[in-house]
C-alpha cells in the first residue's frame, strides 16, 4: 500500500469521532498497534518522503506488506470515516477475532477500543460498556496511555448513557487524570465534557461550571466546535442555576454565535432558551419574550420537550409580568395540553396549579375552581400531598372571593390538617391565620379568636426554632 494511503488512513485516528451536536466526542489518537508496520509513517508529506534520499527504518517499515488484521482495521477505519458504523463494527469484530487468534495484544486492544467508540456513538451503551471494559483490560499490557484515555472515556460515556452517573463520574475523572498526566489535550477535553454534562444532570452546578469553563479554551485550541458549543450551553445553564444571570446571558450569547456558525439548530434552541431565562431574571421582559418565542418554535420543530415545557412557563411569566394575563393563561393552557399529550404527569400538575392561580389573579373564579378541582383529583390519585394542599388552598381562595365562606372554610381546614400531617409548620401557621379571617368574615368571633390564639402560640414556637438573621 502506498505511503500516502497510510498517511490518509492514519489521519483518521486524529479526527473527532462525532456522535452529533452537543454529544460526546471521542478522539482516538496514536493507534495501539503503533509499532506495527502500518503505523511507522513519520508524519512527513509524501513529497518530503520522496525527496529523502536516505532510507530510514520507518520508510522500510511503511513498505512492508499488511497482515490480515492490519488490513481489516484500515478497512474499518475507512468505513467509520464515511459514517458506515454497522459495516465498521462488523469489520472490527472480524479483526478482533483474528487478533485474538494470532495472540496480538496491540491489535486486539485497538480493535476493542474502536468497537467501544463505535457502539457508544450508536447509542448501544451496554455493548459499549463491555467493549470499553475489555479494552481497558487489554491495554494493561500495551504501552499506549492515549488509547487508555479513550477507553476510559468510552466507559464513562456508556455509564452516562445507562443512567449510572456515579460510575460515569468515576471513569471520567480517571480519564481526565490520565489525560492531564500525559498532556493528551483531546482526551482531556472529552473527559471534561463528560464530567460537565454529568455534573449538570445531578445538579452539581458549581462543579459543572468548573468543568465547562476548563473545557471551553481546550475546545477552542482543539478547534472542536461541537464541544465548545455544548460547554457554553452547560456553562450558561449552570450560571442560571447559580443565579449569576448577567454571566449566564453572556455565555448563552456566545453559545448562540457558535451554534449559528455550526448551523446547529439544537444548539441554537438551548442558547436561545437560556437567553430567554436570563433576560426574564434580569427583567428584560420584551427581550425574554422575543428569545423564548424563538426557542419554543425551534423546540417544537425538533421535538425537544424539556425546552418546550420550560419555554412555555417562562413565556407565561413574562407576559404576566408585562400585564398580559390572558396571554399567560393561554400559554399555561398550551403547557397543560402538551403535558397531557405527552403523559408528563408532573408537568400536568404544575400546569393546572399555575393555570388556576392565573385565573384567580384575573378574577375568573369559576375557571379557577375548575382547574383546582382537577388538580385536587389528580394529585390525590397520584399521592402528591403538596399539590393536593395547593389544590385545596386554591379552592379555598376562589370560594372565599365568591363569598361562599362555608365551602372556603372546609377547603382551608383540610389544607391545615394536611400541613400538620406532613410537618410543614410554616404552612400550618399560614392556614391558621387564613381560617381566622374566614371566621371573622362569617362573624364567628369565638372560632376566630380560637384560631388566632392557636396561630399565635405556633408562631412563637416557630420563631423560637428558627435562627435569628445574621447581625442581630
Amino acid at each position: 500500500m502506498p505511503h500516502d494511503t497510510y498517511s490518509l488512513l492514519l489521519a483518521m485516528l486524529f479526527r473527532l469521532l462525532t456522535v452529533g451536536t452537543a454529544s460526546l466526542l471521542i478522539m482516538l489518537s496514536q493507534p495501539v498497534w503503533a509499532n506495527s508496520p502500518i503505523a511507522q509513517a513519520d508524519g512527513e508529506s509524501v513529497e518530503a518522503a520522496e525527496d529523502n534520499t536516505e532510507t530510514t527504518d520507518s520508510d522500510e517499515a511503511a513498505e512492508q506488506p499488511l497482515d490480515e488484521v492490519d488490513q481489516l482495521i484500515l478497512t474499518a477505519l475507512s468505513q467509520y470515516d464515511s459514517r458506515n458504523l454497522e459495516a465498521a463494527q462488523a469489520t472490527l469484530e472480524n479483526a478482533l477475532a483474528a487478533a485474538r487468534s494470532n495472540e496480538n495484544q496491540p491489535q486486539e486492544a485497538f480493535a476493542l477500543t474502536m468497537l467501544g467508540v463505535i457502539t457508544v456513538n450508536k447509542g448501544d451503551y451496554p455493548a459499549a460498556a463491555d467493549y470499553g471494559e475489555a479494552a481497558i483490560t487489554a491495554l494493561e499490557g500495551v504501552d499506549d496511555p492515549q488509547s487508555q484515555v479513550v477507553a476510559l472515556n468510552v466507559r464513562a460515556r456508556a455509564a452516562q448513557g445507562q443512567g449510572n452517573l456515579p460510575e460515569a463520574l468515576n471513569y471520567g475523572q480517571a480519564a481526565l487524570q490520565l489525560a492531564e498526566s500525559i498532556g493528551f489535550d483531546s482526551g482531556q477535553l472529552n473527559s471534561l465534557h463528560i464530567l460537565a454534562t454529568t455534573f449538570t444532570a445531578i445538579e452539581q452546578y458549581p462543579l459543572a461550571l468548573q468543568a465547562a469553563q476548563e473545557a471551553i479554551p481546550l475546545a477552542q485550541s482543539e478547534r472542536d466546535g461541537d464541544i465548545l458549543l455544548s460547554s457554553l450551553n452547560v456553562a450558561s445553564s449552570a450560571l442560571l442555576a447559580l443565579e449569576q444571570y448577567e454571566s449566564a446571558l453572556t455565555a448563552a450569547t456566545d453559545a448562540l454565535n457558535v451554534a449559528t456558525q455550526l448551523e446547529s439548530k439544537r444548539g441554537q434552541t438551548l442558547a436561545l432558551h437560556h437567553q430567554g431565562i436570563a433576560n426574564y431574571r434580569l427583567s428584560n421582559l420584551d427581550k425574554a419574550i422575543e428569545t423564548q418565542t424563538e426557542a419554543l418554535k425551534l423546540a417544537q420543530e425538533l421535538n425537544i420537550l424539556d425546552v418546550q415545557f420550560t419555554a412555555l412557563y417562562v413565556l407565561a411569566l413574562s407576559y404576566y409580568d408585562n400585564g398580559d394575563v390572558n396571554k399567560a393563561i393561554d400559554l399555561y393552557q398550551q403547557r397543560l395540553e402538551l403535558s397531557q399529550s405527552e403523559g408528563a404527569l408532573g408537568a400536568e400538575l404544575q400546569s393546572l396549579l399555575w393555570l388556576g392561580s392565573a385565573y384567580l389573579d384575573s378574577d375568573q373564579y369559576q375557571d379557577a375552581i375548575a382547574a383546582f378541582n382537577t388538580l385536587l383529583t389528580l394529585s390525590e390519585e397520584r399521592s402528591q400531598p403538596l399539590f393536593t394542599r395547593w389544590g385545596l388552598s386554591g379552592l379555598g381562595f376562589a370560594n372565599f372571593q365568591l363569598e361562599d365562606y362555608p365551602v372556603a372554610q372546609g377547603h382551608f381546614e383540610q389544607a391545615l390538617e394536611l400541613s400538620k400531617s406532613i410537618g410543614d409548620r410554616r404552612s400550618e401557621l399560614e392556614f391558621l391565620d387564613i381560617l381566622t379571617e374566614v371566621h371573622e368574615a362569617q362573624n364567628n368571633g369565638e372560632q376566630a379568636e380560637a384560631y388566632a390564639a392557636e396561630a399565635e402560640a405556633l408562631r412563637l414556637e416557630v420563631d423560637a426554632e428558627e435562627p435569628a438573621p445574621a447581625g442581630e
